[in-house]
């Protein structure tokens, strides 16, 4: 025994040399500051920084925590069985159920207070189709609420309560959230009331084939979300609202570590325009445009932007763009991609001026263009008056969702051209009109008007569920059909 002590002692010793030698020879140390909040602060809190990127690296987040809980609502739901999951699913085997008429449901949700006169913003599927809709706060009072609107595209519903000097969550600017943020989501899963969830976001602008008609521009986060935090927050480690809480991805109907939000700056723009218009008024660029194909664009392959294939709008043309013409940023945004074209967009107002940055060959290009709304009055209310058919723009989930690449929808149909001298039916979609592919209200507006008295008109077009298209046609009488 004694023989072999001295050689496990010197082996011994060798290897705390080693360790010794590695650690303060060739680790880079990265120890963090401590930076203590200063007086004013309430209560005082330590918060480490690391050196090299001024990231905070160990956090508390109670302070946010306590400042959200008190504007996180709790939200019950009487309703016709309308087959909405509380909390979509993507990747889920199991479905809603199948619709039954008569039937009624009892639902909950969260919902996130926007101001202090009670203006309650949550999800659409939550309260679509509500008959009662009940608030209860994070003190336990309970009020009835009211829909102020509903905006299937985005997902997204306001309410209002009549109370007042409520706390309410002030918006963050989500386009400057970065990947690997720290996020809250708060809600009440399950109905476990004024839950608190951690986790960091995992990507932006994530689109997925989730929702008919919904957005595709989620923030993705791994802070846990579960049926029943859908319409509840999604906020940043100072207590302010990043989104709003959508959807998971999931096998088994539970949280597997992906959650999905819908960005604040989209949850502004949409509660506002329901706020005073009852609608949301969405913008229109007047182009067509497509992602750059290094097979078919060849030099283009070196430029991250979208290609202009068809200018539709007289704005457009107005603003000098022409077909080919390749986009790279819209309003100071890069815009690699027609999802990141229509995030921007998506944040506009219809009448706003958006600064526009292009390519045309090798050169790079600037220039102004006004936004229309999508459905502009007075080109509506002439092609109305012109065919006694009222027809609307169909958004690109819309059309996604009916499997088309373009369209506009007679949503009704009274005494005029159309009745008089065609079998066509409500809820037709026009694709084309005497073979011109129609994208927008503006376009058919000038291809009808474009036509002269006694012509021929064909219209083509298919109906909702059925690809078979169908053909109308008729002689234009423009002069019998003025209101």
């Amino acid at each position: 025994m004694r023989k072999y002590l001295p050689n496990a002692l010197v082996a011994f010793f060798s290897a705390f040399l080693a360790v010794f030698i590695y650690n303060y020879c060739f680790v880079t140390k990265s120890n963090p500051v401590i930076y203590e909040v200063q007086k004013g602060a309430t209560p005082t809190q330590n918060v480490a920084f690391s050196k090299s990127t001024g990231s905070i690296i160990n956090s508390d987040f109670t302070m946010a925590a306590n400042k959200v809980t008190k504007t996180v609502v709790n939200i019950n739901v009487i309703k016709n069985t309308k087959n909405i999951n509380l909390l979509p699913t993507k990747g889920s085997s199991k479905l809603a159920p199948k619709k039954q008429s008569g039937l009624k449901e009892s639902v909950s949700g969260s919902g996130v207070i926007i101001s202090e006169n009670g203006y309650i913003v949550t999800s659409a599927h939550v309260v679509e189709g509500a008959e009662i809709i009940e608030v209860s706060l994070n003190t336990g009072e309970k009020y009835f609420a009211e829909t102020v609107g509903i905006d299937i595209n985005t997902d997204l519903a306001l309410m209002k309560i009549s109370v007042k000097n409520l706390p309410f969550i002030e918006f963050a600017n989500s386009n400057k959230i970065k990947v690997g943020e720290w996020v809250l989501a708060v809600g009440n899963p399950y109905d476990l009331s004024s839950t608190v969830t951690a986790g960091i976001i995992s990507a932006k602008g994530r689109s997925l084939d989730l929702f008919d008609g919904y957005i595709e521009s989620f923030i993705q986060s791994d802070a846990a979300v579960n049926q029943g935090n859908s319409g509840g927050a999604l906020v940043n480690a100072q207590g302010f609202l990043v989104g709003i809480n959508s959807a998971i991805a999931t096998s088994t109907g539970n949280f597997e570590g992906f959650s999905f939000s819908i960005p604040s700056n989209i949850v502004q723009k949409v509660v506002n325009d329901l706020k005073d218009f009852g609608y949301v008024r969405r913008p229109y660029l007047g182009i067509e445009m497509r992602e750059l194909n290094p097979v078919d664009d060849g030099v283009a392959k070196s430029y991250d932007g979208v290609k202009i294939v068809n200018v539709l709008s007289s704005a457009a043309r107005k603003a000098g763009l022409k077909t080919n013409d390749i986009i790279v940023k819209v309003g100071g945004y890069e815009t690699k991609t027609l999802q990141e074209v229509r995030d921007i967009l998506s944040q506009m107002e219809p009448g706003s001026e958006i600064n526009i940055t292009y390519l045309r060959g090798d050169k790079r290009m600037y220039t102004k263009l006004k936004l229309k709304e999508v459905e502009d009055s007075s080109v509506s209310f002439e092609i109305q008056n012109l065919l006694g058919a009222k027809i609307k723009q169909l958004t690109a989930f819309e059309l996604k969702r009916y499997g088309l690449n373009n369209g506009l929808q007679i949503i009704d149909l009274d005494k005029g051209m159309l009745q008089k001298n065609t079998d066509i039916k409500q809820n037709l979609i026009i694709t084309e009109v005497n073979n011109k592919l129609v994208h927008s209200l503006e376009q058919l507006h000038e291809i009808l008007f474009g036509i002269q008295e006694r012509n021929a008109v064909t219209i083509t077009g298919v109906y909702p569920g059925n690809n078979e298209l169908q053909y109308f046609s008729f002689g234009m009488r423009r002069t019998n059909n003025i209101k």
